[in-house]
Protein backbone atom coordinates (compact mmCIF):
# COMPACT_ATOMS: atom_id res chain seq x y z
CA UNK A 1 0.00 0.00 0.00
CA UNK A 2 1.62 3.32 -1.07
CA UNK A 3 0.84 6.68 0.61
CA UNK A 4 -1.67 7.96 -1.58
CA UNK A 5 -3.64 5.07 -0.61
CA UNK A 6 -3.16 5.21 3.12
CA UNK A 7 -4.15 9.00 2.68
CA UNK A 8 -7.15 7.92 1.64
CA UNK A 9 -7.65 5.87 4.35
CA UNK A 10 -6.59 8.14 6.71
CA UNK A 11 -9.24 10.63 4.64
CA UNK A 12 -11.88 8.56 5.82
CA UNK A 13 -11.10 8.37 9.47
CA UNK A 14 -10.78 12.04 9.73
CA UNK A 15 -14.12 12.64 7.95
CA UNK A 16 -16.30 9.68 10.17
CA UNK A 17 -14.47 11.84 13.28
CA UNK A 18 -15.54 15.34 11.96
CA UNK A 19 -19.49 13.92 11.84
CA UNK A 20 -20.13 10.42 13.95
CA UNK A 21 -23.50 11.01 13.55
CA UNK A 22 -25.77 10.10 10.99
CA UNK A 23 -29.56 11.42 9.06
CA UNK A 24 -32.37 9.54 8.58
CA UNK A 25 -31.41 8.13 5.10
CA UNK A 26 -28.96 6.09 7.17
CA UNK A 27 -31.20 5.14 9.58
CA UNK A 28 -32.23 1.89 8.38
CA UNK A 29 -28.86 0.36 7.72
CA UNK A 30 -27.42 1.94 11.33
CA UNK A 31 -30.14 0.51 13.69
CA UNK A 32 -29.72 -2.78 11.57
CA UNK A 33 -26.06 -3.19 12.49
CA UNK A 34 -26.79 -2.33 16.48
CA UNK A 35 -29.10 -4.89 16.19
CA UNK A 36 -27.18 -7.47 14.66
CA UNK A 37 -24.43 -6.49 16.87
CA UNK A 38 -26.42 -6.46 19.92
CA UNK A 39 -29.10 -8.75 19.95
CA UNK A 40 -28.57 -11.33 17.14
CA UNK A 41 -30.30 -13.09 14.13
CA UNK A 42 -31.67 -15.73 16.76
CA UNK A 43 -34.32 -14.88 19.88
CA UNK A 44 -33.49 -11.45 19.66
CA UNK A 45 -34.88 -10.57 16.35
CA UNK A 46 -38.05 -9.50 18.17
CA UNK A 47 -35.94 -6.57 19.50
CA UNK A 48 -34.78 -5.80 15.97
CA UNK A 49 -35.42 -2.00 14.94
CA UNK A 50 -38.06 -2.52 11.71
CA UNK A 51 -39.88 -5.36 14.14
CA UNK A 52 -41.43 -2.33 16.01
CA UNK A 53 -40.67 0.40 13.26
CA UNK A 54 -41.15 -1.23 9.98
CA UNK A 55 -40.75 2.00 7.56
CA UNK A 56 -42.99 2.44 4.67
CA UNK A 57 -40.98 -0.57 2.00
CA UNK A 58 -38.88 -2.64 3.35
CA UNK A 59 -35.26 -2.72 2.94
CA UNK A 60 -32.47 -5.29 2.41
CA UNK A 61 -30.42 -6.38 5.26
CA UNK A 62 -27.20 -8.06 3.54
CA UNK A 63 -25.21 -5.17 3.38
CA UNK A 64 -25.84 -4.16 7.10
CA UNK A 65 -25.12 -7.68 7.97
CA UNK A 66 -21.49 -7.82 6.36
CA UNK A 67 -20.33 -4.47 7.84
CA UNK A 68 -21.51 -5.63 11.21
CA UNK A 69 -19.58 -8.93 10.89
CA UNK A 70 -16.47 -7.21 10.08
CA UNK A 71 -17.29 -4.71 12.61
CA UNK A 72 -17.69 -7.47 15.37
CA UNK A 73 -13.89 -8.51 15.68
CA UNK A 74 -12.78 -4.88 16.28
CA UNK A 75 -15.60 -3.90 18.59
CA UNK A 76 -15.29 -7.44 20.31
CA UNK A 77 -11.19 -6.90 20.91
CA UNK A 78 -11.97 -3.68 22.75
CA UNK A 79 -14.76 -4.91 24.54
CA UNK A 80 -12.46 -7.29 26.30
CA UNK A 81 -10.26 -4.38 27.59
CA UNK A 82 -13.20 -2.12 28.53
CA UNK A 83 -17.02 -1.41 27.39
CA UNK A 84 -16.99 0.64 24.29
CA UNK A 85 -19.59 3.50 24.40
CA UNK A 86 -22.42 3.39 21.86
CA UNK A 87 -20.68 6.28 20.31
CA UNK A 88 -17.50 4.38 19.57
CA UNK A 89 -19.62 1.80 18.20
CA UNK A 90 -21.27 3.41 15.69
CA UNK A 91 -17.68 5.15 14.74
CA UNK A 92 -16.24 1.81 14.18
CA UNK A 93 -19.05 0.97 11.81
CA UNK A 94 -18.67 3.84 10.32
CA UNK A 95 -15.05 3.30 9.91
CA UNK A 96 -15.55 -0.54 8.19
CA UNK A 97 -18.03 0.69 6.21
CA UNK A 98 -15.70 3.96 4.91
CA UNK A 99 -12.53 0.91 4.94
CA UNK A 100 -14.78 -1.06 2.17
CA UNK A 101 -15.29 1.79 -0.25
CA UNK A 102 -11.64 2.63 0.06
CA UNK A 103 -10.56 -0.78 -0.69
CA UNK A 104 -13.07 -0.83 -3.76
CA UNK A 105 -11.15 2.55 -4.79
CA UNK A 106 -7.61 1.56 -4.46
CA UNK A 107 -8.59 -1.88 -6.40
CA UNK A 108 -9.92 0.49 -9.15
CA UNK A 109 -6.93 2.67 -9.01
CA UNK A 110 -4.50 -0.14 -9.19
CA UNK A 111 -6.03 -1.52 -11.95
CA UNK A 112 -5.89 2.73 -13.90
CA UNK A 113 -2.20 1.73 -12.91
CA UNK A 114 -2.08 -0.96 -14.61
CA UNK A 115 -3.88 -0.45 -17.78
CA UNK A 116 -3.16 3.44 -18.03
CA UNK A 117 0.39 4.08 -15.68
CA UNK A 118 0.85 5.00 -12.18
CA UNK A 119 0.17 8.91 -13.13
CA UNK A 120 -3.42 8.15 -14.38
CA UNK A 121 -3.84 5.74 -10.96
CA UNK A 122 -2.21 8.40 -8.81
CA UNK A 123 -3.93 11.16 -10.30
CA UNK A 124 -7.31 8.84 -10.03
CA UNK A 125 -6.95 8.57 -6.12
CA UNK A 126 -5.72 12.27 -5.69
CA UNK A 127 -9.05 13.59 -7.23
CA UNK A 128 -11.49 10.92 -5.91
CA UNK A 129 -9.92 11.31 -2.06
CA UNK A 130 -10.12 14.80 -2.11
CA UNK A 131 -13.77 15.16 -3.52
CA UNK A 132 -16.26 15.20 -0.36
CA UNK A 133 -18.00 11.91 -1.63
CA UNK A 134 -16.96 8.98 -2.77
CA UNK A 135 -18.36 5.45 -4.03
CA UNK A 136 -17.49 2.61 -6.07
CA UNK A 137 -18.61 1.89 -9.77
CA UNK A 138 -16.60 -0.63 -12.47
CA UNK A 139 -15.80 -0.51 -15.85
CA UNK A 140 -14.88 -3.62 -17.15
CA UNK A 141 -17.45 -4.85 -19.44
CA UNK A 142 -18.80 -8.37 -18.02
CA UNK A 143 -17.30 -7.75 -14.60
CA UNK A 144 -19.66 -4.53 -14.64
CA UNK A 145 -22.53 -6.75 -15.70
CA UNK A 146 -21.88 -8.99 -12.52
CA UNK A 147 -21.31 -6.10 -10.14
CA UNK A 148 -24.09 -3.94 -11.35
CA UNK A 149 -26.92 -6.82 -11.40
CA UNK A 150 -25.72 -7.97 -8.08
CA UNK A 151 -25.80 -3.98 -6.65
CA UNK A 152 -29.06 -3.52 -8.22
CA UNK A 153 -31.08 -6.95 -7.02
CA UNK A 154 -29.52 -6.53 -3.50
CA UNK A 155 -28.91 -3.13 -2.53
CA UNK A 156 -30.36 -0.28 -4.73
CA UNK A 157 -32.81 -0.27 -7.13
CA UNK A 158 -31.91 2.18 -9.14
CA UNK A 159 -28.66 1.05 -10.85
CA UNK A 160 -30.85 -0.81 -13.31
CA UNK A 161 -31.26 2.23 -15.28
CA UNK A 162 -26.96 2.45 -14.70
CA UNK A 163 -26.80 -1.68 -15.50
CA UNK A 164 -29.28 -1.10 -18.97
CA UNK A 165 -27.47 1.86 -19.87
CA UNK A 166 -23.27 0.16 -19.54
CA UNK A 167 -24.58 -3.19 -21.41
CA UNK A 168 -27.15 -1.02 -24.13
CA UNK A 169 -23.53 0.74 -25.05
CA UNK A 170 -21.56 -2.14 -25.02
CA UNK A 171 -23.54 -4.18 -26.96
CA UNK A 172 -24.38 -1.21 -29.87
CA UNK A 173 -21.23 0.66 -29.42
CA UNK A 174 -18.09 -1.38 -29.08
CA UNK A 175 -19.03 -5.42 -29.49
CA UNK A 176 -17.31 -6.41 -26.83
CA UNK A 177 -20.50 -7.60 -24.85
CA UNK A 178 -22.77 -10.61 -26.79
CA UNK A 179 -26.55 -11.06 -26.65
CA UNK A 180 -26.70 -14.18 -25.09
CA UNK A 181 -23.87 -13.51 -23.36
CA UNK A 182 -24.94 -10.98 -21.70
CA UNK A 183 -28.41 -12.08 -21.23
CA UNK A 184 -26.86 -15.20 -19.77
CA UNK A 185 -24.54 -13.54 -17.04
CA UNK A 186 -27.63 -11.19 -16.00
CA UNK A 187 -30.31 -14.03 -15.60
CA UNK A 188 -27.93 -16.18 -13.95
CA UNK A 189 -26.64 -13.41 -11.45
CA UNK A 190 -30.30 -11.62 -10.75
CA UNK A 191 -31.48 -14.85 -10.06
CA UNK A 192 -28.47 -15.68 -7.16
CA UNK A 193 -28.85 -12.00 -5.99
CA UNK A 194 -32.91 -12.80 -5.64
CA UNK A 195 -32.39 -16.16 -4.11
CA UNK A 196 -29.95 -14.62 -1.61
CA UNK A 197 -31.44 -11.72 -0.67
CA UNK A 198 -34.67 -12.88 -1.02
CA UNK A 199 -34.16 -16.53 1.79
CA UNK A 200 -32.16 -13.47 4.12
CA UNK A 201 -34.36 -10.84 4.36
CA UNK A 202 -37.71 -12.81 4.17
CA UNK A 203 -36.32 -14.36 7.78
CA UNK A 204 -35.70 -11.22 8.59
CA UNK A 205 -38.72 -9.50 7.81
CA UNK A 206 -40.22 -12.54 8.92
CA UNK A 207 -42.38 -12.54 5.42
CA UNK A 208 -41.53 -13.62 1.95
CA UNK A 209 -40.01 -10.26 0.04
CA UNK A 210 -37.09 -9.17 -2.42
CA UNK A 211 -37.03 -5.77 -0.99
CA UNK A 212 -35.30 -3.76 -3.53
CA UNK A 213 -38.26 -5.25 -6.01
CA UNK A 214 -40.61 -3.52 -3.21
CA UNK A 215 -39.36 0.30 -3.54
CA UNK A 216 -38.78 0.06 -6.90
CA UNK A 217 -42.51 -0.88 -7.19
CA UNK A 218 -43.57 1.83 -4.47
CA UNK A 219 -41.10 4.27 -5.36
CA UNK A 220 -41.02 4.22 -9.46
CA UNK A 221 -44.09 2.19 -10.90
CA UNK A 222 -46.38 4.15 -8.29
CA UNK A 223 -44.75 7.11 -8.08
CA UNK A 224 -44.57 7.60 -4.15
CA UNK A 225 -40.80 9.04 -3.97
CA UNK A 226 -42.76 12.33 -4.87
CA UNK A 227 -44.05 12.48 -1.75
CA UNK A 228 -40.65 13.35 -0.57
CA UNK A 229 -40.16 16.30 -2.94
CA UNK A 230 -39.57 17.40 -5.97
CA UNK A 231 -36.73 19.21 -8.36
CA UNK A 232 -36.66 20.91 -11.78
CA UNK A 233 -35.30 18.64 -14.65
CA UNK A 234 -31.77 20.11 -14.89
CA UNK A 235 -31.05 19.36 -10.61
CA UNK A 236 -28.31 16.13 -10.68
CA UNK A 237 -26.31 18.84 -13.69
CA UNK A 238 -25.91 21.12 -10.46
CA UNK A 239 -25.21 17.97 -8.33
CA UNK A 240 -22.92 16.52 -10.36
CA UNK A 241 -20.78 20.01 -9.98
CA UNK A 242 -21.28 19.32 -6.31
CA UNK A 243 -20.05 15.51 -6.05
CA UNK A 244 -17.23 16.45 -8.51
CA UNK A 245 -16.54 19.80 -6.02
CA UNK A 246 -12.98 20.34 -7.82
CA UNK A 247 -13.50 23.19 -10.33
CA UNK A 248 -11.15 21.75 -12.77
CA UNK A 249 -13.23 18.54 -12.99
CA UNK A 250 -15.81 19.25 -15.86
CA UNK A 251 -12.84 20.35 -18.59
CA UNK A 252 -10.74 17.32 -17.55
CA UNK A 253 -13.61 15.16 -17.87
CA UNK A 254 -13.94 16.28 -21.75
CA UNK A 255 -10.46 16.38 -21.91
CA UNK A 256 -9.88 12.87 -21.02
CA UNK A 257 -12.89 11.80 -23.21
CA UNK A 258 -11.71 13.54 -25.89
CA UNK A 259 -7.48 12.20 -25.56
CA UNK A 260 -8.78 8.68 -24.77
CA UNK A 261 -11.98 8.00 -26.93
CA UNK A 262 -12.71 4.74 -25.08
CA UNK A 263 -13.34 6.65 -22.33
CA UNK A 264 -16.78 7.43 -23.72
CA UNK A 265 -17.77 3.90 -22.76
CA UNK A 266 -18.07 4.76 -19.19
CA UNK A 267 -18.79 8.36 -20.17
CA UNK A 268 -21.84 8.16 -22.38
CA UNK A 269 -23.60 5.41 -19.95
CA UNK A 270 -22.88 7.65 -17.25
CA UNK A 271 -24.73 10.69 -18.73
CA UNK A 272 -27.70 8.56 -20.08
CA UNK A 273 -28.15 6.99 -16.37
CA UNK A 274 -28.34 11.06 -15.11
CA UNK A 275 -30.47 12.35 -18.22
CA UNK A 276 -32.82 9.10 -17.41
CA UNK A 277 -33.10 9.49 -14.23
CA UNK A 278 -33.98 13.53 -14.49
CA UNK A 279 -37.39 12.47 -15.40
CA UNK A 280 -37.89 11.17 -11.98
CA UNK A 281 -39.63 13.95 -10.13
CA UNK A 282 -38.05 13.19 -6.82
CA UNK A 283 -34.16 13.56 -7.00
CA UNK A 284 -31.21 13.58 -4.32
CA UNK A 285 -27.43 13.32 -5.19
CA UNK A 286 -27.45 10.02 -3.66
CA UNK A 287 -29.13 8.19 -6.45
CA UNK A 288 -26.55 8.99 -9.04
CA UNK A 289 -23.56 9.52 -7.01
CA UNK A 290 -22.36 5.78 -8.71
CA UNK A 291 -21.39 7.46 -11.71
CA UNK A 292 -18.93 10.05 -9.51
CA UNK A 293 -15.76 7.22 -9.48
CA UNK A 294 -16.01 6.85 -13.42
CA UNK A 295 -16.34 10.60 -14.02
CA UNK A 296 -13.38 11.16 -12.07
CA UNK A 297 -11.51 8.46 -13.88
CA UNK A 298 -11.84 9.90 -17.03
CA UNK A 299 -10.56 13.06 -15.53
CA UNK A 300 -7.58 11.36 -14.43
CA UNK A 301 -6.58 10.20 -17.79
CA UNK A 302 -6.95 14.19 -19.11
CA UNK A 303 -4.58 15.01 -15.89
CA UNK A 304 -2.33 12.18 -17.07
CA UNK A 305 -2.17 13.24 -20.16
CA UNK A 306 -1.50 16.95 -19.81
CA UNK A 307 1.23 16.19 -16.97
CA UNK A 308 3.11 13.57 -19.47
CA UNK A 309 2.91 16.72 -21.88
CA UNK A 310 4.20 19.62 -19.31
CA UNK A 311 7.42 19.63 -21.24
CA UNK A 312 6.04 20.14 -24.70
CA UNK A 313 4.10 23.17 -24.54
CA UNK A 314 3.08 26.05 -22.31
CA UNK A 315 -0.14 25.33 -22.50
CA UNK A 316 0.48 21.87 -21.10
CA UNK A 317 2.54 23.40 -18.42
CA UNK A 318 0.05 26.11 -17.09
CA UNK A 319 -2.58 23.53 -17.67
CA UNK A 320 -0.91 20.97 -15.28
CA UNK A 321 -0.18 23.23 -13.06
CA UNK A 322 -3.98 24.45 -12.21
CA UNK A 323 -4.69 20.87 -11.92
CA UNK A 324 -2.11 19.93 -9.25
CA UNK A 325 -3.12 23.09 -7.62
CA UNK A 326 -6.55 22.61 -7.75
CA UNK A 327 -6.06 19.48 -5.54
CA UNK A 328 -4.78 20.63 -2.17
CA UNK A 329 -7.36 23.72 -2.76
CA UNK A 330 -10.32 21.34 -3.33
CA UNK A 331 -8.96 19.31 -0.14
CA UNK A 332 -9.15 22.31 1.91
CA UNK A 333 -12.80 23.01 0.78
CA UNK A 334 -14.03 19.24 1.62
CA UNK A 335 -12.52 19.19 4.98
CA UNK A 336 -13.98 22.72 5.41
CA UNK A 337 -17.72 21.36 4.46
CA UNK A 338 -17.24 18.43 6.66
CA UNK A 339 -16.42 20.78 9.69
CA UNK A 340 -19.70 22.50 8.51
CA UNK A 341 -21.44 18.92 8.00
CA UNK A 342 -20.65 17.58 11.74
CA UNK A 343 -23.35 20.79 12.48
CA UNK A 344 -25.85 19.14 11.04
CA UNK A 345 -26.77 16.90 13.67
CA UNK A 346 -28.20 18.06 16.53
CA UNK A 347 -30.02 14.84 17.11
CA UNK A 348 -26.32 13.20 17.60
CA UNK A 349 -25.02 16.05 19.82
CA UNK A 350 -28.46 16.06 21.98
CA UNK A 351 -28.30 12.56 22.67
CA UNK A 352 -25.06 12.45 23.99
CA UNK A 353 -26.19 15.18 26.49
CA UNK A 354 -29.39 13.18 27.06
CA UNK A 355 -26.99 9.84 27.89
CA UNK A 356 -25.00 11.86 30.64
CA UNK A 357 -28.14 12.78 32.83
CA UNK A 358 -27.86 10.87 36.10
CA UNK A 359 -30.75 8.42 36.38
CA UNK A 360 -32.86 10.32 33.47
CA UNK A 361 -36.71 8.59 32.85
CA UNK A 362 -39.09 8.79 30.10
CA UNK A 363 -38.12 11.10 27.74
CA UNK A 364 -39.61 12.64 24.60
CA UNK A 365 -37.75 12.42 21.09
CA UNK A 366 -39.37 15.00 18.40
CA UNK A 367 -38.53 14.61 14.80
CA UNK A 368 -35.98 17.33 14.43
CA UNK A 369 -33.57 14.55 17.37
CA UNK A 370 -34.54 11.44 15.60
CA UNK A 371 -33.96 12.92 11.86
CA UNK A 372 -30.46 14.65 12.78
CA UNK A 373 -28.87 12.17 14.36
CA UNK A 374 -30.11 10.04 17.12
CA UNK A 375 -29.55 5.89 17.22
CA UNK A 376 -29.90 3.37 19.21
CA UNK A 377 -26.13 3.07 19.73
CA UNK A 378 -26.31 6.62 20.91
CA UNK A 379 -29.69 5.63 23.41
CA UNK A 380 -28.55 2.76 24.88
CA UNK A 381 -31.68 1.67 26.86
CA UNK A 382 -34.44 2.07 23.98
CA UNK A 383 -36.97 1.58 26.60
CA UNK A 384 -36.38 4.70 28.50
CA UNK A 385 -37.42 6.84 24.93
CA UNK A 386 -40.61 8.02 23.47
CA UNK A 387 -40.35 8.93 19.74
CA UNK A 388 -44.45 9.00 18.67
CA UNK A 389 -45.64 11.45 15.88
CA UNK A 390 -48.94 10.91 16.74
CA UNK A 391 -50.38 14.74 16.66
CA UNK A 392 -53.59 12.96 18.66
CA UNK A 393 -50.95 12.26 21.24
CA UNK A 394 -48.75 14.73 21.31
CA UNK A 395 -51.93 17.75 22.00
CA UNK A 396 -52.68 15.93 25.07
CA UNK A 397 -51.39 17.20 28.21
CA UNK A 398 -51.07 13.66 29.80
CA UNK A 399 -48.65 12.67 27.07
CA UNK A 400 -46.10 15.43 28.58
CA UNK A 401 -47.10 15.40 32.01
CA UNK A 402 -45.36 11.38 32.04
CA UNK A 403 -42.55 12.42 30.97
CA UNK A 404 -39.26 13.31 32.79
CA UNK A 405 -37.50 14.82 29.58
CA UNK A 406 -37.75 16.21 26.05
CA UNK A 407 -35.85 17.13 23.63
CA UNK A 408 -37.82 19.52 21.43
CA UNK A 409 -37.32 22.20 18.46
CA UNK A 410 -39.02 24.58 19.97
CA UNK A 411 -40.61 24.62 23.76
CA UNK A 412 -44.18 25.52 22.79
CA UNK A 413 -44.85 22.31 21.86
CA UNK A 414 -45.00 20.88 25.11
CA UNK A 415 -48.52 21.23 26.12
CA UNK A 416 -48.30 21.31 29.38
CA UNK A 417 -45.76 23.48 29.22
CA UNK A 418 -45.91 26.20 32.54
CA UNK A 419 -43.68 26.11 35.98
CA UNK A 420 -42.85 22.52 36.08
CA UNK A 421 -40.55 22.63 32.69
CA UNK A 422 -37.58 24.11 32.54
CA UNK A 423 -34.87 24.79 29.44
CA UNK A 424 -31.69 22.38 30.94
CA UNK A 425 -29.62 22.32 27.68
CA UNK A 426 -29.46 23.34 24.16
CA UNK A 427 -27.73 22.28 20.92
CA UNK A 428 -26.49 24.90 18.30
CA UNK A 429 -26.58 23.88 14.66
CA UNK A 430 -25.85 25.17 11.37
CA UNK A 431 -27.70 28.05 10.75
CA UNK A 432 -26.34 29.58 7.03
CA UNK A 433 -22.83 31.36 5.59
CA UNK A 434 -22.67 35.20 6.21
CA UNK A 435 -20.57 35.71 3.47
CA UNK A 436 -20.35 39.46 4.41
CA UNK A 437 -19.01 38.51 7.86
CA UNK A 438 -16.98 35.34 5.92
CA UNK A 439 -18.33 33.09 9.28
CA UNK A 440 -20.46 30.23 9.79
CA UNK A 441 -24.07 31.02 11.52
CA UNK A 442 -25.27 29.12 13.91
CA UNK A 443 -28.62 28.85 15.81
CA UNK A 444 -30.91 26.93 18.70
CA UNK A 445 -32.39 23.68 17.04
CA UNK A 446 -33.19 21.34 19.84
CA UNK A 447 -34.20 22.16 23.42
CA UNK A 448 -33.54 20.04 26.40
CA UNK A 449 -36.35 20.63 28.72
CA UNK A 450 -36.82 19.00 31.99
CA UNK A 451 -40.14 18.11 33.70
CA UNK A 452 -39.84 19.12 37.51
CA UNK A 453 -43.19 17.15 38.34
CA UNK A 454 -43.55 13.98 36.11
CA UNK A 455 -46.31 12.00 36.95
CA UNK A 456 -46.22 8.42 37.07
CA UNK A 457 -47.58 6.78 33.79
CA UNK A 458 -47.11 3.50 32.18
CA UNK A 459 -44.57 3.90 29.22
CA UNK A 460 -44.08 1.87 26.08
CA UNK A 461 -42.08 2.88 23.27
CA UNK A 462 -43.12 0.00 21.57
CA UNK A 463 -45.95 1.15 20.92
CA UNK A 464 -45.39 3.97 19.40
CA UNK A 465 -44.46 5.50 15.69
CA UNK A 466 -40.93 6.17 14.56
CA UNK A 467 -39.77 7.99 11.29
CA UNK A 468 -36.10 6.01 12.06
CA UNK A 469 -36.84 3.70 9.46
CA UNK A 470 -38.85 5.55 6.98
CA UNK A 471 -36.56 5.77 4.06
Amino acid sequence: MDASELLLLLNIVVYAHYAPYTKVEESFNLQACFDFLNHGIGNGLKFWDHRIFPGVVPRSFLGSIIVSALAYVPISVVSFFRSPTGLAQQLAVRIILGGINAAALISLKRTITKVHGSVAGNFFIALQGTQFHSCLVQSEPYKAIILLTVATVIFRGEILTLLGTTVLWHFIQTHRVTFWKTARLGLLTGLSSAVISGTIDSYLWQYPVLPELSGFIFNVMHGKSSNWGTSPWYQYAFDILKLLLNPVALPLIGYGAYSHRKALDILIPALAFCTIYSLQPHKEWRFIVYVVPGLTFIASLGSAHLFTRRAKHVLYRLSTIVVLASIPCTALLSHGMGLISAMNYPGGEMMQKVTALPGHGPIYLDVTTCMTGSSKFLRGDEGAYDRTEDESVLATVEFWDKLRYASVSHPAVIKSLDERWRVVDRVWGYDGVDVRGLRISKAIKLYLMENLRPTPATFDARQKQSIDSVL
